[in-house]
């Protein structure tokens, strides 16, 4: 069924007996939404503009945030918000495609690798790992393209992969590949709140990356990362809306010079040292991305840090402890409550 008749059916049947000032106001709202939808499709035919596409998504969450359907949580409010969050889950996918900063990632094209030769040529530890992640960035080129042609117009091309959900296929070949190289390897997951029994989104919203030994040196290596900087998961206006989660790591990377350092060269090269600032700000962003407005609207100062220590993450990612113990899980993931001041900036 199209949004505009799921909205139509919606307004002559399960509204009819309720209030009419919220059934008018849904009715505005819906409407807009339904508008901007329209017009974006528009632009979209013509070309993905990412400036036009963000001031819709930030006029659309002020919209939300005004409207009195999202000034309270009651059973009332709930079932009038159900629509106008199924109208606004269609309006960002027009961002699906766009993203807040540069993904570039390092491809370099040949015909065959084989990267048990091309290992034996390496003579330092950034020449093996390109050698790795290249070897698994290839891996999930073919998966994705769902063929085995590597030519000149596959840089471009790996490039534009969505890499959403990869994470776990990801990170089993780079072990994999590993393995065969006789690397030390680890899998590492990140569960949602960085809690492995918190169950915070329903048993998903996980991560997969590896920890890969070279000389004694750790390494980073995540080369499924650029899903975490989509547009439409990265607008700080999004915040505060009830019925919503918080954004990706990509934002919050981005918005501190440590974590935007980080970011860049995983993006780019799909490793980096493994040492306390970089794993803490390589986790800090994850951390953030659990949260929603109501823990930023609870802060003293809005600086998007995160106040655990290396000491506090590794016993996160160990199962020892995790987020939940230090924050209010009413202010993780969904937020199911109203913000004390609906005019809050984020």
């Amino acid at each position: 069924m199209g949004l505009a008749k799921y909205y139509n059916r919606y307004l002559k049947t399960t509204l009819l007996k309720e209030e009419k000032p919220l059934k008018d106001e849904l009715h505005t709202l819906g409407n807009n939404l339904m508008e901007e939808l329209k017009r974006l499709r528009n632009v979209v035919k013509i070309s993905p503009d990412y400036m036009t596409i963000t001031m819709s998504l930030q006029n659309a969450y002020r919209s939300i945030k005004d409207s009195r359907l999202f000034l309270d949580n009651d059973a009332l409010s709930t079932r009038y918000q159900k629509p106008v969050l199924l109208a606004l889950w269609r309006l960002e996918s027009f961002g699906d495609s766009l993203y807040i900063c540069d993904t570039f990632a390092l491809f370099n094209y040949q015909k065959d690798l084989d990267y048990v030769k091309e290992f034996a040529k390496c003579s330092s530890d950034k020449e093996v790992l390109e050698t790795i992640t290249m070897a698994g960035r290839f891996f999930l080129y073919k998966k994705r393209n769902h063929s085995s042609l590597i030519d000149e117009n596959s840089k471009k091309e790996f490039n534009k992969l969505d890499l959403a959900d990869e994470c776990l296929i990801a990170s089993q070949e780079i072990k994999n590949i590993c393995d065969k190289l006789g690397i030390k390897c680890y899998i590492v997951p990140i569960d949602a709140g960085l809690s492995k029994y918190a169950n915070l989104l329903n048993g998903c919203g996980y991560h997969y990356f590896n920890i890969v030994i070279i000389d004694n040196k750790k390494y980073i290596v995540d080369i499924t990362y650029k899903q975490f900087f989509k547009l439409r998961d990265n607008l700080l206006e999004r915040l505060g809306i009830i019925g919503l989660p918080g954004c990706k790591a990509g934002i919050y990377m981005i918005l501190n010079e440590e974590r935007k350092k980080v970011a860049k060269q995983l993006l780019y090269e799909g490793f980096v040292e493994l040492t306390n600032s970089n794993l803490k700000a390589y986790l800090d962003g994850f951390a953030l991305s659990y949260c929603n407005g109501l823990y930023f609207e609870n802060q003293v100062t809005r600086n998007y840090t995160m106040p655990f220590t290396v000491d506090d993450y590794i016993n996160f990612l160990n199962g020892n402890d995790s987020m939940i113990n230090y924050i209010d899980k009413d202010m993780l993931y969904l937020q199911k409550r109203p913000l004390k001041n609906p005019h809050f900036k984020f």
